[in-house]
């Protein structure tokens, strides 16, 4: 019997609550008619396979610890009391239609089998449902394990049980799988949640997963097709004013050849007040593609991960598009991808911040053996994306990394026509590329005392230069300040950016106040050293100010060059070493050199690295074109 026969039947009667039968046929048995001061009670030795209820004996209470192989029909709506089903339904399903429920849905036994699964679980649509819908046993199935549709839900809506879905082949495609399902016109009071466990897995390897098939651990809205976009009318959202929250686990391994299509969190077309994502250090989502999803003007309070998420086969561990967040997005736990970004954002508004202070880790890769499209592999990814002919940008307040991002790509990338108020990083971002690329607007500073490990530019040169932070084709000027910490790569300002063309160009500006860096810096106006501050490099590129100032030393070994003027008002700490060149200056700068009175200038050897034998050997400090 297909789904759709099931749900003609639940509208011949105006109050169906029914364990509707499933696939099989079974062997009549005896009529249920153990119905007793509005309550129907099936004990555990028992097994019955019909019973209706009418006007004048309604059914207040319905408790299954047996066995039901029929049908439970209501004719007249609840005035009190809960739905519980503590037995088993052997080839059925728990059905709710067209009803007011006072009390709570509740299963706490077994329906259907891991080689017999039925449809749906426990399935209500169409009714007002005061307490709870809730599945604290087992379920097998081949479709959703609790569904709600065009309800109200006065409680939670949450899985302590077992959901295990099977894909059935071909025969299905199409039909989604989903743990929990929120559709369209629906309002639920609490929130949805998973402290149980759910599982979506191929049944047959030899019959997978149809390409339009979607899989979702939870899935909150209406769904439309295979993809999750604006939807083209007047948005009808599903709400939840509590929160849709993993705080068990969630397996999502079927196969899909389509992005979007496989989640272990999904919200599109909805509402949620609350929390959106994973609560608590033992929370694991494990899905083949996204992690969590939001999209189609989905807007919700915050997305929070403090447990594990894993994607096995392709794209981000968090990924938004066309979402909406009021508050933040907030990683305290692992996001693991093996082709995409950590967390990406397209065409989405977060108006608090993206915080990670947990451990990303993004790896990119081609599609497949047969499909050569590289999906990129960044940390934090926010970008852009075209809708009939428009192109939407993306907005975050602002990104703070006090964790660990490690990324085949780069740490931290913010795309053209996208913006932030500010890039914080007191952790350690490890990239293969740079470790923060801007080709959007950052409107305040970028600020590091954390560690920016940039990747090589030429994996497979022999120079070994690398890139930390790559403003050169920003839309903003680079505003960068560090007090501690390591820059391990090359700073590019905006030099080939928007703002260089624009009516009123901008300045770059950097600030050391501390800390070390490993590279050269390209392109940047005005350079200040207010602190205690180590550069293993040089400074090229537009002319250049570099300042320091009088709390300011900058240390410096070997033979470097600087682009533009130099002026010290503090200290200048120039070190030697076995490598360093005696004939060509310590600082070779192209402009005006001005040491101002109170300044210093020292020249030390490097301790283990300066041998005995070149004491004696005169060096030239500083050359410019006028001292």
């Amino acid at each position: 019997m297909n789904r759709n026969t099931l749900f003609r039947k639940s509208l011949l009667s105006t109050a169906i609550v029914a364990v509707m039968q499933g696939y099989t046929p079974v062997v009549s048995a005896a009529p249920c008619e153990n119905i007793e001061d509005g309550t129907l009670y099936i004990a555990a030795e028992e097994t019955c396979d019909a019973v209706t209820s009418t006007a004048e004996n309604p059914i207040e209470n319905v408790i299954v610890e047996g066995v039901i192989n029929g049908d439970v029909i209501n004719d007249a709506n609840q005035e009190s009391g809960d739905i519980k089903n503590n037995g088993t339904l052997t080839d059925d399903w728990l059905h709710v239609a067209f009803s007011i429920v006072t009390g709570n849905v509740i299963n706490t036994g077994v329906i259907g089998s891991d080689n017999n699964p039925v449809y749906d679980g426990i399935y209500v649509v169409y009714s007002d449902i005061g307490g709870d819908v809730r599945n604290d046993g087992t379920f097998f199935g081949g479709n959703e394990g609790v569904y709600i549709l065009e309800a109200d839900i006065g409680g939670n809506v949450e899985n302590s049980g077992s959901i295990t879905l099977y894909t059935e082949g071909e025969d299905y495609q199409g039909v989604g799988l989903f743990g929990i399902r929120g559709d369209e016109y629906t309002d639920i009071s609490g929130s949805v949640i998973n402290s149980g466990t759910i599982t979506i897995a191929e049944k047959d390897s030899e019959e997978p997963s149809g390409i339009s098939d979607v899989a979702s651990g939870i899935f909150v809205g209406p769904y439309y097709e295979v993809y999750f976009d604006l939807i083209e009318e007047e948005p009808v959202f599903t709400s939840v004013e509590g929160d849709v929250i993993n705080t068990g686990t969630i397996n999502v391994t079927v196969e899909a050849d389509i992005r979007g299509t496989v989640f272990g969190i999904g919200i599109n077309g909805a509402e949620v007040a609350g929390r959106v994502g994973n609560i608590g250090t033992d929370s694991v989502i494990n899905s083949t593609r996204t992690g969590i999803l939001l999209a189609g003007l989905s807007e919700v309070g915050d997305i929070v991960n403090e447990g594990t998420i894993n994607v096995t086969e392709a794209w981000e561990g968090i990924y938004l598009d066309f979402g909406i967040v009021n508050n933040d997005i907030n990683n305290s736990g692992v996001i693991t991808t093996t082709r995409g970004s950590g967390i990406g954002l397209d065409r989405s508004l977060v108006f608090g911040s993206i915080i990670n202070s947990g451990e990303i880790t993004a790896r990119g890769g081609e599609w497949d053996a047969f499909n050569e499209y590289y999906i990129e592999g960044h940390g934090i990814y926010i970008g852009s994306a075209e809708y009939e002919d428009e192109i939407y940008g993306s907005e975050v307040g602002a990104i703070q990394n006090t964790g660990r991002i490690t990324a085949d790509d780069d740490g931290i990338h913010l795309g053209s026509d996208s913006s932030t108020g500010g890039i914080t990083n007191t952790g350690t971002i490890t990239a293969g590329g740079a470790a923060i690329r801007v080709y959007g607007g950052v409107e305040g500073t970028l600020r590091n005392s954390g560690n920016l490990l940039g990747g090589l530019i030429d994996p497979e040169g022999e120079d070994g230069e690398r890139i930390a932070i790559d403003f050169s084709r920003a839309e903003s000027a680079l505003n960068l300040v560090q007090t501690d910490g390591l820059i391990l790569g090359d700073i590019y300002g905006s030099r080939w950016g928007v703002p260089r063309i624009a009516i009123e160009p901008v300045t770059d500006t950097i600030e050391f106040a501390g800390g070390v860096m490993e590279g050269t810096i390209w392109n940047v106006e005005d350079i200040q050293v207010t602190g205690d501050f180590t550069l293993f490099g040089s400074v090229l590129g537009f002319d250049s100010v570099t300042t320091v100032t009088d709390s300011g030393t900058l240390r410096m070994t070997g033979n470097r060059e600087f682009d533009g003027d130099l002026e010290v008002s503090g200290a200048l700490a120039l070190t030697i070493n076995n490598a360093t060149d005696a004939v060509t200056p310590l600082m070779d700068v192209s402009g005006e050199i001005v040491l101002n009175e109170g300044s210093q200038l020292l020249i030390n050897p490097e301790a283990d690295n300066y041998d005995a034998s070149l004491e004696g050997i005169s060096y030239l400090a500083l050359q410019g074109d006028s001292l």
